[in-house]
């Protein structure tokens, strides 16, 4: 059975936060692959406040190119609407021979009983809630399972799933390393003039200056 997480987000833009997760996730649970699935309209964001949905793909897919273990979808971008974490669990799910792993920070981890199908989605995937910068406090997500999930449980990096509690969904908790970058931040940079370097790959910085995205200037 392949073992492939799925990362999905606005990456408006990616950077390199995003991708050591994404590493870091794939080594320490054993996974045979990380898809990167860039929303087309998230739903808990405000239409048109993020670059456009094929300058984001772009950019990630410059940014995973050529990365062993790194892939990009297009399967929500290429769907009309609003991107639904159901829809594109239903669909990554669709065949079987795969078990979905989903990789979400802990601040959209404690929103999840406002998504579309709860709890369904969660049956889809097992769930990896990454810790971020700022987001990270005792007992958050337990208590969060214990109030909003109950028929959850919460496994350790160490455990990994393992061991299963019948009748109940593992959610592992994984801490990353914490590197305090944002895509708030690079918009923030990009619009003030500031150097981009170290923050995000060549090639996504490239394509930020190429397409005058975030407020961009090419300097004289």
């Amino acid at each position: 059975m392949e073992k492939v997480g799925i990362f999905g987000g606005t990456f408006d833009p990616v950077h390199y936060g995003h991708l050591r997760i994404a590493l870091e996730v794939r080594e320490g649970l054993g996974l045979d692959r990380v898809v990167f699935v860039v929303s087309n309209v998230a739903p808990h964001k405000e239409v048109g406040a993020f670059a456009p949905a094929k300058d984001r793909q772009a950019m990630v897919r410059a940014a995973v190119s050529g990365v062993e273990g790194f892939e990009l979808s297009d399967v929500e971008i290429g769907r009309p609407g609003p991107s639904y974490t159901v829809d594109t669990l239903r669909d990554l799910a669709a065949g079987g021979g795969r078990e979905l792993y989903f990789i979400v920070g802990t601040d959209a981890f404690l929103e999840i009983h406002t998504w579309r199908a709860f709890p369904e989605f969660l049956k889809l995937a097992r769930f990896v809630v990454v810790s971020r910068p700022g987001s990270e406090s005792p007992g958050r997500v337990a208590g969060y399972l214990a109030e909003r999930l109950p028929g959850c449980y919460l496994a350790t990096r160490e455990t990994g799933f393992a061991p299963a509690k019948e009748g109940f969904l593992p959610i592992a908790r994984y801490r990353a390393t914490q590197l305090d970058i944002s895509s708030t931040l690079v918009r923030k940079l990009t619009g003030e003039g500031k150097s981009l370097r170290f923050l995000s790959p060549p090639e996504v910085i490239a394509i930020i200056e190429e397409k005058g995205l975030y407020g961009y200037r090419r300097k004289n």
